[in-house]
């Protein structure tokens, strides 16, 4: 089945861009590991992801294309609390049912599964207690083993992973820069991302190359970045990099709005040919 998964990037509020708790709440262990093996009824895990579970994907899809990818922790979020079940205890079965669909799934190594899983894993688990560390075992967590799965999948050429990492590496870099500049307003050191995340300036290159080999939704990603990056500046008087900052740096803005402008024509020119 041909997935698309553009939603979200032409009407993102940069304002609102999903903040990652890079610390917190126990991590999500690699399979092997307690929460793994931790007793998980599917049934209980209801209808959305007891499907993911059975190996059909394509209603998955149909919410990430009404809703877009910041919708999947809502994805998650519907599974349905058992009588007398603690908030608590509701949080760590609902991770237990992510985890349950990767596992009842990881047989199947198609870039279609990888892209499904992948995609679950790193917004689904975003908001949802995910420790963005190692996991106790040095083994990878949730979020980066869904980054792997999307990567390896856009490795393979699949177009649609291709389009899920342009939102993952926008997510990447916007984070990073928050970090820093919030940490300078702060007066503190910026709290440190995982080692295996690209640093956004590599990021970047990254979109670029994706936008000239024919991906054009890189391209208002990269703009969505240097809009953010002029945005902070009004927000925490620092810029990306955490230095004082009086004003945005009017390259930035001019960048910004020269690669929405090459995204709008690569889109004007992708509705004629249709």
């Amino acid at each position: 089945m041909k997935r698309s998964v553009r939603t979200g990037l032409a009407g993102i509020a940069l304002a609102g861009l999903a903040t990652i708790t890079l610390a917190g709440t126990p991590s999500l262990r690699a399979e092997g590991e307690g929460v793994f093996s931790s007793p998980v009824d599917p049934k209980a895990c209801g209808e959305r992801l007891n499907t993911m579970i059975s190996g059909d994907f394509a209603p998955f899809w149909s919410f990430v294309d009404r809703h877009g990818y910041s919708g999947v922790t809502d994805y998650v979020s519907s599974v349905p609390e058992l009588p007398g079940e603690s908030s608590e205890d509701w949080g760590k079965r609902s991770l237990q049912c992510v985890l349950e669909v990767e596992r009842s799934n990881k047989r199947s190594d198609t870039v279609e599964t990888r892209l499904a899983l992948g995609y679950l894993l790193w917004f689904g688990t975003a908001n949802r207690g995910c420790e963005c560390g190692d996991a106790e075992d040095g083994g990878p967590d949730a979020r980066e083993r869904g980054y792997t799965m999307m990567r390896s999948a856009a490795d393979d050429g699949y177009d649609p992973a291709i389009e899920a990492l342009i939102q993952v590496y926008m997510e990447m870099a916007t984070t990073e820069d928050r970090l820093h500049a919030y940490a300078g307003r702060l007066g503190k050191e910026p709290e440190d991302i995982p080692d295996w995340w690209p640093k956004s300036d590599r990021l970047l290159l990254a979109l670029d190359r994706m936008a000239k080999t024919g991906h054009a939704s890189a391209y208002l990603a990269i703009s969505a970045i240097y809009s953010e990056r002029a945005l902070l500046v009004g927000a925490t008087g620092h810029d990306h990099l955490g230095n004082p900052a009086k004003s945005p740096d009017p390259r930035l803005i001019e960048a910004s709005k020269a690669y929405r402008k090459v995204w709008e024509e690569k889109r004007a020119e992708s509705e004629v040919r249709n």
